[in-house]
């Protein structure tokens, strides 16, 4: 459970029956939903467009999904445990910015409303409660500014981390790539020059004939028949 990879849509974009881009349609991804990795992101060969096959957690749909436009749009971000907790944080933090926004709004205007009026010590109270009220509805409006600000820093945190950790792994596989490619052209390097010494060696041992029973001609053949 731990190691299934998990994708957030974050644009609007279609679900494709097969790999290739332009093959029949599923549905379209609404942004928010959560998906399901069904193996690895795969590069399609004729568009060059990165795409995976996925099954949304909403509905069971299942199909191809590219990954980033060519253009630039990104469709879907790797969705971790981490990313979870933090939608959810971000969630909770748009409810109590909407109330505490509202509650501010509301303490001012009556506030606003007895400011100018004169009565009762009963009145000069509720004045001073609503006052002190509205300096408590600030207070959490900057509690709420310096909790949606760690958020954000965390979030970028894990952003970098998730991109180094991509890097590391292209890296290791341009490496792979780079020592096979190495080591084939090796092998291909030691046989070339394998024969070249065996051509040499030949010419060698022709032009080092002066007196044969068999004739030059002979001699050449079979010798460059050997590095054959």
């Amino acid at each position: 459970e731990h190691m299934k990879v998990r994708y957030l849509c974050v644009a609007v974009v279609t679900v494709t029956s097969e790999l290739e881009v332009g093959s029949n349609t599923v549905r379209k991804l609404e942004v928010n939903e959560v998906l399901d990795a069904l193996g690895e992101a795969t590069r399609e060969s004729k568009s060059g467009l990165e795409r995976v096959e996925c099954k949304a957690q909403q509905d069971g749909a299942q199909g191809f999904v590219t990954i980033a436009g060519s253009g630039g749009t990104t469709y879907l971000e790797v969705y971790t445990p981490f990313m979870e907790r933090v939608r959810a944080a971000e969630e909770a933090l748009a409810d109590s910015h909407e109330s505490v926004s509202s509650t501010v709004t509301y303490l001012k205007q009556k506030h606003d409303e007895l400011k100018s009026t004169r009565g009762s010590q009963a009145l000069n109270e509720l004045k001073q409660k609503l006052q002190d009220l509205r300096v408590q509805a600030t207070r959490a409006q900057v509690q709420y500014s310096d909790v949606k600000h760690k958020v954000t820093e965390a979030k970028n945190r894990h952003d970098r981390q998730l991109e180094a950790h991509k890097k590391r792994r292209q890296t290791a596989a341009e490496k792979l790539a780079a020592d096979t490619i190495t080591g084939e052209a090796s092998a291909m390097v030691d046989e070339l020059i394998a024969k070249a010494t065996n051509a040499c060696n030949a010419a060698s041992s022709i032009l080092n004939v002066t007196t044969s029973d068999t004739p030059s001609s002979t001699i050449s053949l079979q010798a460059l028949e050997q590095v054959e």
